[in-house]
């Protein structure tokens, strides 16, 4: 069985670009010799990277007890938050 051919970050960026510019999915995989499909996984993912990117995010590091890691986890709970 022959292997898929793998696209490089340079490529995937390219085609984001001329996706971007009107170039159709079609004409992209026929240039870089994959699916039409493939195509549309990588502008999903460049989609999804980009949405991921716009959430700003803040990582917080505290020490706990038990007994107040299992408060903090039933407020976080009660609030819809996954700990």
């Amino acid at each position: 069985m022959s292997r898929s051919k793998r696209l490089n970050d340079a490529e995937r960026t390219k085609i984001v670009s001329e996706t971007a510019n009107g170039v159709s999915t079609s004409m992209l995989a026929a240039r870089f010799g994959v699916s039409p499909r493939a195509i549309q996984y990588i502008l999903k993912a460049d989609t999804e990277r980009r949405v991921a990117a716009a959430i700003p995010a803040a990582a917080v590091s505290v020490k706990l007890t038990v007994a107040e890691l299992e408060a903090l986890d039933a407020v976080l709970a009660a609030a819809g938050i996954e700990s």
